[in-house]
């Protein structure tokens, strides 16, 4: 069971997400404009902010900003705003998630335990926490074997595993072909690379990018020339 703010301007919209969630097992609040979700978000406790963008008073992407600065809380955007910059504004503000209107009330609810678990996960097992990296929208479960991102899903060989957490930990940064063959165990520290073993390489990190187009992931891999590869996060991307 999670405590819910959900902050929407459509008050049908508000209550029957409510209601939906609340039958789901989630206890629901419920604030119809900007400064009174701001208010109960920064002066009550929550598990998920399920916002709008579009809120009279103060802009979504203001409050989610203020409030993931100042509490522990995962926010979901909900929105008619369905354009690729809209999405990367959210991101760049803080937002966990991204649902686009109209939407699907169980689908809302499989985002909404998903953060709850990953909430649960880090509470009840601290040790788990070493286990998830989080770059985005995008989290590796490495002790898993998973790359998710909202409700999609893929299981990682051990290798791409090794890889994608290097990628991750390093994000923006450049991970030599040697450094991600090192991580995979296809070498060790201080060996040359082959070409046989760049290859492989090169083989797994044409897997991954199919993997994170599979989950919907705003991630990308990069190539860089004669070097290696690296992980950017969409909203970092410039689009010009």
């Amino acid at each position: 069971m999670a405590n819910v703010l959900i902050v929407e301007d459509e008050p049908k919209t508000a209550e029957i997400l409510g209601l939906f969630l609340e039958q789901s097992g989630h206890r629901c609040s419920i604030s119809h404009d900007g400064h009174a979700g701001l208010g109960k978000a920064l002066t009550e406790t929550y598990d998920v902010l399920l916002l709008d963008h579009m809120l009279p008073g103060i802009d979504g992407l203001k409050i989610c900003q203020t409030v993931k600065s100042q509490r522990d809380v995962y926010v979901i955007l909900i929105t008619a705003k369905a354009g690729e910059q809209d999405r990367i504004d959210g991101l760049n503000q803080g937002a966990d998630d991204y649902v686009v209107k109209p939407f699907s009330l169980r689908e809302v609810l499989a985002r909404v335990n998903r953060l709850v678990m990953e909430r649960e996960g880090q509470r009840d097992a601290p040790e788990n926490i070493k286990s998830l990296i989080r770059v985005g929208n995008c989290v590796l479960d490495s002790s898993a074997l998973s790359l998710r991102s909202g409700i999609h899903e893929v299981v990682l060989t051990v290798m791409e595993s090794q890889m994608m957490k290097l990628l991750m930990q390093k994000c923006g940064a450049v991970c030599s072909k040697s450094e991600l063959a090192n991580a995979a165990g296809l070498i060790v520290s201080g060996e040359l690379l082959d070409d046989a073993t760049a290859h492989k390489v090169t083989s797994h990190m044409s897997h991954l990018r199919r993997k994170l187009n599979q989950i919907d992931s705003l991630c990308l891999l990069k190539t860089i020339h004669s070097v290696g590869y690296k992980m950017v996060s969409l909203a970092s991307v410039d689009r010009n």
